[in-house]
């Protein structure tokens, strides 16, 4: 154990210095959310890929494969084809959109720039969204970093969470865009190296995979069905997570931020050939733990990877894990509080109450709203109803991608789409998700659907309602030309 924890305190000193040369290399507002711009295709495939995973694919994913079997990688494979399409479809169009719509440093001021003049109240609402959902997102971080050092230094939930939580606070109030992006391609690589490492050293400890298969098909054969149990809402329902990439902010910022357009096309290769590798790991180290642990005998289900590490590495391989871990959680943890602090800042603040503000009260005031976002956070995650790192997830990808992936897709590709389409389909998309939530809640059995696919279709119902009230600026159907002559 002794071993284990001088491992980890070397990466977190580590990571705590890179931010802190990051803060001194932060000299505007522009840096601080956005980065200016500047980063090459590299960098942008593994933030893309770092954020976008996190502690869900390091813990998560295990979880599930570990408690279910083989019939749940149609959710891996779903977020695999939606990431690709993202890269494919949006990425590209919204990198040279934003600049040119008035150089848009957030996605709610590019609603914004993207819909022309009275479009700020777009602005506002986007921002509350962001906080909200954002929220949620940070406080599955604080969960998964409390849950590591349980299963790691057998600690109490409580004491946990109060020990990892002030190193996420740290590293995202202090170390903003650059920092995230900088870490983020060393982070990548451990979470990739890990998922890697652990399932072949478990593979090597039985003898190989085939006896291993051959020993969960005679204990539980169900567990080797890809369709065993599978319904249509549970189908449709995994199959659905893939939508929620088009409105992910801390996502297409990622895209916002890359140097130039064809740092996005390589970049995708990049990125889609890490998840493929990543989500084999990661089913890899759920499907093996089935064959090592009992049921029940896990601390809890998204245990799995901590506890096989335990087993089959040695006490500094294990510490190195516990570091991989670690590091999804800080990525996703410091990309959606950022963007959420942005939000606030640049979109709220700045343009509502003190546009004469100065780019160092700016700064200083991200970090400010990164920190109470993170202490609200800190207290959700501090509830003691089972706080597991999934459903978090999935409450806040569900609302993030209903409420802005239709809006973003179309946007992207109609001309003719207004201000008033762009409303109805965020309040339409958000508001269903939030509804469906108090209904499952409400009406037990019911409304078990993932709350992701009423959102989605919801969202265009009001795009399509907008089409009918309203018809769009001239000016900024202009802007959109100026982005297919660009393109």
């Amino acid at each position: 154990m002794i071993i284990t924890m001088i491992t980890f305190a070397i990466y977190c000193l580590a990571i705590l210095l890179i931010a802190g040369v990051a803060y001194y290399h932060t000299k505007n507002h522009a840096d601080y959310i956005l980065g200016s711009r500047r980063f090459n295709p590299l960098i942008t495939a593994m933030g893309v890929a770092a954020s976008d995973m996190s502690a869900w694919l390091m813990l998560s994913v295990p979880g599930i494969v570990y408690a279910m079997g083989l019939n749940q990688v149609w959710l891996p494979i779903s977020l695999l084809v939606g990431s690709y399409l993202n890269w494919y479809f949006v990425a590209p169009r919204l990198r040279v959109y934003t600049e040119v719509a008035k150089d848009s440093l957030t996605i709610p001021s590019y609603f914004k720039n993207r819909f022309g003049e009275g479009a700020d109240i777009l602005r506002y609402i986007a921002a509350v969204i962001f906080v909200i959902f954002f929220t949620y997102y940070a406080a599955s971080g604080f969960v998964a970093g409390a849950k590591v050092f349980v299963t790691a230094f057998d600690m109490d939930y409580t004491h946990a969470l109060l020990f990892t939580a002030p190193v996420i606070i740290i590293y995202s109030v202090l170390g903003g865009y650059i920092a995230v992006n900088w870490i983020d391609l060393f982070q990548g690589t451990l979470m990739l190296a890990t998922l890697i490492m652990v399932p072949t050293f478990a593979m090597l400890d039985v003898g190989g995979i085939y006896d291993m298969w051959q020993d969960i098909v005679i204990k539980f054969p169900h567990k080797v069905e890809i369709w065993y149990s599978l319904t249509a809402v549970s189908l449709i329902s995994s199959l659905t997570w893939g939508l929620g990439y088009f409105g992910q902010p801390h996502i297409l910022v990622r895209f916002m931020s890359a140097r130039n357009e064809q740092a996005i096309h390589i970049g995708r290769r990049i990125c889609i050939t890490w998840m493929v590798f990543a989500f084999a790991g990661a089913v890899a180290v759920g499907f093996f733990s089935i064959d090592y642990f009992a049921p029940g005998t896990l601390p809890s289900n998204e245990a799995a990877l901590p506890e096989l590490a335990k087993r089959v590495l040695s006490p500094w391989f294990t510490g190195i894990v516990y570091a991989a871990i670690i590091s999804a959680i800080m990525s996703t943890s410091a990309a959606v509080l950022i963007v959420a602090g942005s939000a606030v800042t640049h979109d709220f603040y700045n343009r509502a109450i003190r546009p004469q503000a100065s780019e160092k009260e700016l700064v200083w005031l991200s970090r400010f709203v990164v920190l109470a976002i993170s202490l609200v956070a800190f207290w959700m995650a501090l509830k003691p109803d089972d706080p597991s790192v999934f459903k978090l997830v999935s409450h806040a990808w569900g609302g993030l991608g209903a409420s802005f992936g239709p809006i973003i897709l179309v946007s992207l590709y109609s001309r003719n789409m207004n201000q008033l389409s762009a409303l109805l389909g965020m309040v339409f998309g958000g508001g269903m998700v939030i509804l469906w939530l108090i209904l499952r809640h409400y009406f037990d059995g019911m409304f078990e659907v993932y709350e992701l696919f009423p959102g989605f279709i919801a969202g265009f119902i009001g795009i399509g309602i907008g089409y009918l009230l309203s018809k769009p600026k001239a000016s900024a159907q202009r802007v959109f030309d100026e982005m297919i002559k660009e393109l």
